[in-house]
């Protein structure tokens, strides 16, 4: 508020606002409508202080603070910077809300770092994990994959028909599916291929083979690989169809060497372990993990007990003061069960946790 005049930041339209308090008249004094790409352009102004006859605007799509000249109309930026980084938001449309992935359509070198992802409305935001962009040669990988589960050749694995859930049915037709995930550790495993429909008839149980090139993964390399298979009718992805409780299953994660190459040796890219496996029922009550409170120390320090799904890989998240959900720490429960501690800042009035299946 300045003397008559109340500013406002309409955070959903990209705009600063002018109200004449005695008038009930409004005006634009900064932005478009519409969310700004380039650096210090106004995008989801969140907040705005007034120092004499500078406005600042704490500008949440550009992790900025502009200062806009009252007197003249002119935006700059005070502090903050993106140079070298990219920025994506998803504007309001339903497509994009809705999206699945977030693609960066392109970027080089000089975008390389270390991103994460805020998502915020007008109550309350939330920050991913930190994630690594890395630009790799091109020619670097090439390893690949046979992703099948059954004999197609003599010196591939023996068959291993993946079954419903009463352990017998073999999976039948397009309305099951199946995807190969493959990871450098057991850990960071990431789907590699499209998912591949399960066969009818005597071919039940199985999917077609298919050859997965792995673009950043040199021939030779040992890397860890994993089976998926869901009831295609309850979602698009194994990870939908967990959180959604429908019928899903995975193999044992299997330490396998990628073929490729003049002289692959003769079990180089194979699935070499594979067995079979039936499909369960998710469980969405373990997609939030239960937080227990169980004792605070003298010395301030909070224990915390996670219950959630033996097996799983949770991500604990914390609020200070109804601020930002930032992470806090990455836990895995092998028994269903697991304490964790922290300690909230002395001057917080009240921090609150909640825990997130990753995986």
């Amino acid at each position: 508020v300045d003397g008559a005049t109340l500013y406002v930041a309409d955070t959903e339209n990209h705009v600063v606002r002018a109200i004449d308090r005695k008038t009930k008249q409004q005006k634009v004094i900064a932005g478009t409508g519409v969310i700004g790409r380039d650096n210090g352009a106004l995008a989801s102004p969140w907040d705005l202080a007034r120092i004499g006859r500078t406005l600042y605007i704490a500008n949440a799509g550009t992790h900025q603070i502009l200062a806009l000249d009252l007197d003249k109309g002119t935006l700059a930026v005070a502090a903050g910077s993106t140079s070298g980084l990219l920025r994506l938001e998803h504007e309001l449309d339903p497509a994009a809300m809705h999206a699945r992935h977030l693609v960066i359509p392109q970027f080089d070198t000089s975008n390389c770092g270390t991103y994460t992802v805020k998502v915020f409305n007008h109550a309350e935001s939330v920050t991913s994990l930190p994630s690594q962009l890395n630009l790799a040669p091109p020619a670097t990988g090439g390893g690949q994959v046979y992703f099948a589960n059954r004999r197609f050749i003599l010196e591939a694995p023996a068959d291993a028909p993946v079954f419903d859930t009463d352990g017998v049915t073999p999976l039948s037709g397009p309305s099951f599916q199946a995807r190969l995930y493959i990871g450098s550790t057991p850990e960071s495993l990431r789907a590699a291929a499209e998912p591949l429909p399960f066969l009818s008839g005597f071919s039940a149980g199985f999917f077609d083979m298919k050859l997965v090139t792995l673009p950043q993964i040199p021939a030779g390399t040992q890397v860890y690989a994993q089976v998926r298979a869901w009831e295609a009718t309850q979602g698009a992805s194994f990870e939908e169809v967990r959180a959604m409780g429908g019928r899903l299953g995975a193999s044992a994660v299997l330490p396998i060497v990628t073929a490729g190459g003049t002289w692959p040796a003769p079990t180089d890219g194979f699935l070499n372990g594979l067995q079979s496996f039936s499909l369960q029922y998710g469980l969405p009550e373990y997609r939030r993990g239960l937080l227990r409170f169980v004792t605070q120390g003298t010395d301030g320090v909070f224990t915390w007990e996670l219950i959630g799904q033996p097996g799983g890989r949770y991500i604990i998240e914390r609020q200070v003061d109804g601020a930002n959900w930032l992470p806090l720490t990455t836990l895995t429960n092998p028994g269903g069960r697991i304490t964790f501690t922290d300690t909230p800042p002395a001057e917080a009035v009240s921090t609150l946790y909640r825990a997130q299946l990753l995986q």
